[in-house]
């Protein structure tokens, strides 16, 4: 979830040339929900920004929130602050939520927002064509990412294969432990990722299921990291035996496991830890790997969409029981996924039409 704060004297909101929202002195928020935001994010937005000291107290100093002063809020929905710039110019809005799960998460953050004390919290129309007009004090504007506050098992996403295959680094921020999730490649954008996420020890190695762009830099990997412990799922072994397992007409580079998972284990990264879910269907080997927060779903689960179970070991059978397994769970997850961009499984639910014709 991302918030652009600016502290105005005043702001209204127009829909067809009718005022819908207007405040006095206080604070005009953008507000843009991603798919992989959840109720948490809104909780912490909410909170922080109710309490942002950016308000001058008697001596001139920016050290008072709109609470301190009884000021008032006009929240605007704003999907174009989720804007992906990493290809070309024109900017992609794929990784904003859909609009029914976008407005039930807009909402809430306006009812948190008011449980906060902020005397009035006026709000645009959501999805509407909007006028703003305000007056900017100062200027001062601040920017929100809720992905960023209360996260102690912090992840980056990095594309290393040709397939652009999503690699992540985890580390726990308190012990500086860290593992590497699906590492298509190893090179100096996956060295420096590890460096720059302060992670002193690289316990894990693992693996979602045994494809070669999911394995292709762990042999490297290992010879960087030497005590790093390879998992993978013993159906997924042959694939990472064979140099000829790639796809496509690539090689693999053989190396072995150094341990399988199985559905239940517990991989633990310091004083984090994954769950690790069985999910047969991409490949017989596949896994999903979960905490409370976030679940890496490898090629099982994409952003709308599900993995191909036309390939070797493949089934799609068994997918279906693994997505039924997916959707039973209740926590509204972030998911990671091998490929695409992030959701979150209660959007996933909603959009998703294999999980929507899964039925109840």
């Amino acid at each position: 979830m991302k918030a652009v704060v600016q502290r105005v004297n005043y702001a209204t909101v127009k829909v067809n040339e009718k005022i819908v929202g207007e405040i006095s002195k206080g604070l005009l928020i953008y507000l843009g929900v991603m798919r992989n935001d959840r109720k948490t994010d809104a909780d912490v937005l909410a909170n922080k920004i109710a309490n942002l000291r950016i308000f001058e107290n008697e001596s001139g100093k920016m050290n008072r929130s709109s609470l301190d002063n009884d000021f008032e809020a006009l929240v605007i929905s704003q999907f174009t602050l989720c804007a992906d710039l990493k290809k070309g110019n024109r900017p992609s809005f794929s990784p904003a939520a859909e609009p029914e799960y976008a407005n039930e998460l807009y909402e809430y953050f306006n009812d948190k927002l008011r449980e906060t004390g902020i005397k009035k919290v006026e709000t645009g129309s959501f999805g509407a064509d909007m006028k703003v007009a305000y007056e900017n004090d100062g200027p001062v504007t601040i920017i929100y990412d809720s992905s960023i506050y209360n996260k102690k098992l912090k992840v980056r996403d990095v594309q290393l294969s040709p397939l652009e295959t999503n690699c992540y680094i985890l580390c726990d921020e308190e012990s500086k432990v860290g593992a590497v999730i699906d590492p298509g490649d190893c090179n100096k954008i996956l060295t420096d990722a590890i460096k720059d996420m302060g992670i002193e020890k690289l316990e894990y190695i693992i693996l979602t299921h045994g494809h070669f762009d999911h394995t292709y830099g762990v042999s490297e990997l290992k010879k960087l990291y030497p005590d790093a412990v390879v998992c993978i799922n013993k159906y997924d072994e042959h694939f990472i035996l064979d140099e000829n397992s790639g796809l496509f007409g690539f090689k693999s580079i053989p190396f072995n496991a150094d341990r399988y998972l199985e559905n239940d284990d517990i991989i633990k990264i310091g004083t984090s830890s994954l769950r690790v879910m069985e999910t047969p269907g991409h490949t017989r080997g596949s896994v999903v790997l979960y905490n409370d927060d976030y679940m890496f779903t490898g090629d099982t689960l994409f952003c709308k969409e599900i993995g191909r179970c036309d390939l070797p070991t493949g089934d799609y059978e068994m997918m279906l029981d693994s997505l039924r397994k997916i959707k039973k769970l209740k926590n509204n997850y972030v998911i990671y996924p091998g490929h695409g961009i992030s959701t979150s499984l209660d959007s996933e639910k909603l959009n998703n039409r294999y999980l929507l014709n899964l039925g109840e």
